[in-house]
């Protein structure tokens, strides 16, 4: 299964970027991983974003960031959030992680 990966530079790329890349492939991606700490508009702002759009509301959304305070927690899962992980100083630990987060996701959306 090959892995498309977009990077965006602030938060605001974020919901113009997914726009144009439903466009382009014809459809949504099947996951979008975003940090709740972004300059220009943070990740609680990003998903209420994607709330209100009818295109992002269906895509899992999965907050992977620094931050373990309850409530950045709560609020990303109260902002549409379908997992909140908290990132690990060690490379290897992260990566480790990342994978299994891709893992879990792509078997969870795939028909």
């Amino acid at each position: 299964c090959a892995i498309e990966l977009a990077v965006v530079p602030n938060g605001f790329e974020p919901v113009h970027q997914l726009r144009a890349c439903i466009q382009e492939q014809g459809g949504p991606p099947d996951l979008i991983v975003l940090d709740i700490n972004l300059p220009l508009a943070n990740g609680h702002e990003i998903l209420q974003l994607m709330a209100a759009d009818p295109q992002a509301r269906s895509i899992p959304k999965i907050v992977l960031t620094t931050s373990e305070h309850a409530s950045d927690v709560q609020a990303a899962y109260a902002g549409g959030a379908s997992g909140y992980f908290a990132k690990t100083a060690d490379f290897g630990a992260f990566v480790k992680m990342l994978g299994s987060i891709v893992d879990y996701w792509s078997m969870a959306t795939r028909p």
